[in-house]
């Protein structure tokens, strides 16, 4: 929804603190979602030490779909690829994946 907010994310400058006296640069390692909706499609980011955490894994079903039991019926309005976001452990992954599904639906375009 917010192209400036893609670009931050493509230059490394999303979940990121920057100390304002040194400069210095921290990664804020927490759970970043990305969704296209023209694509219909999600990329979410979880920090690899989500795997350790046994709550983290209730978030999903069996099959790796977010459970959304108890969810409003407005997940519904978004769409499936909401409910079943591509899984990355990694910010340059997530890259990646956005580019290939960027690159996919040039190359299909009508």
């Amino acid at each position: 929804m917010d192209p400036d907010l893609r670009e931050k994310l493509f230059n490394g400058e999303i979940n990121v603190l920057v100390c304002q006296k040194c400069g210095n640069r921290a990664l804020i390692n927490v759970a970043l979602l990305y969704r296209d909706m023209h694509r219909q499609y999600c990329v979410q980011y979880y920090p690899v030490q989500a795997i350790e955490n046994a709550e983290f894994f209730r978030s999903f079903t069996k099959d790796g779909k977010l459970n959304i039991d108890g969810l409003s019926k407005a997940m519904g309005e978004i769409g499936h690829y909401f409910t079943e976001p591509h899984i990355v452990f990694d910010l340059n992954k997530m890259i990646k994946y956005i580019r290939f599904r960027d690159k996919l639906h040039d190359l299909h375009k009508e």
